[in-house]
């Protein structure tokens, strides 16, 4: 078998060698996204902290492992954390994950979550009132994430709420075509039809 080695492999090959007495380093590529190097940053790093460990039990902490990821890859990301992890390590580990991304709550039982809030302090997830595990990511987000039932942004929402006090209003600020027209472009069809039936009423 013949090998044939680029300058640019060679280079990094003697790269990687130079640093391989190091415990940690980063690599930075030309035109990575944010999701990529967050995610080769983290694999890396648990495989050159986990391949030389002896230990046959550890209790093993990740910060915000799914931050930067793509909502898809954030889906994915504790099913291939899951995967690698016993190929890196033969021992036994237990895992600490802290997240902001309900994707990580559907994939956990409510026995396995701990929600911390600052005003109200830590909340075990057997106290909430939905099942986590597989479950509906708006309600993931709704009760555990402290959303309070909300369904759409702040701005979004005050907009809504202006156009119900104008079509209400005898001083109106826009016209009846005017409201039709923003009343047609929100996304949730009940509130749309509702409008749109609050519009007749006042007409």
């Amino acid at each position: 078998m013949i090998t044939i080695q680029t300058k640019s492999s060679k280079l990094v090959n003697d790269f990687i060698k130079f640093f391989d007495g190091e415990t940690f380093y980063d690599i930075n590529w030309i035109g990575i996204s944010s999701g990529h190097k967050a995610y080769l940053n983290l694999f890396a790093t648990l495989f050159d902290e986990l391949r030389y460990s002896k230990q046959q039990n550890l209790f093993l902490c990740i910060d915000e492992g799914d931050l930067y990821l793509h909502p898809k890859w954030q889906t994915e990301f504790f099913s291939k954390l899951i995967k690698i992890l016993p190929r890196i390590y033969s021992g036994k580990i237990q895992l600490l994950l802290t997240s902001h991304s309900p994707f990580l709550i559907s994939d956990l039982p409510n026995q396995n979550i701990t929600i911390l809030d600052s005003i109200n302090g830590s909340k075990n997830g057997t106290e909430l009132s939905i099942k986590t595990f597989g479950g509906n990511l708006y309600d993931l987000y709704s009760e555990p994430f402290f959303l309070e039932n909300k369904k759409t942004s702040d701005f979004a929402y005050n907009h809504i709420k202006n156009i119900i006090q104008n079509i209400e209003s005898e001083n109106k600020e826009f016209t009846k075509n005017e409201i039709t027209k923003l009343v047609d472009i929100i996304g949730d069809e009940i509130i749309r039809f509702r409008l749109s039936k609050l519009i007749e009423k006042n007409d």
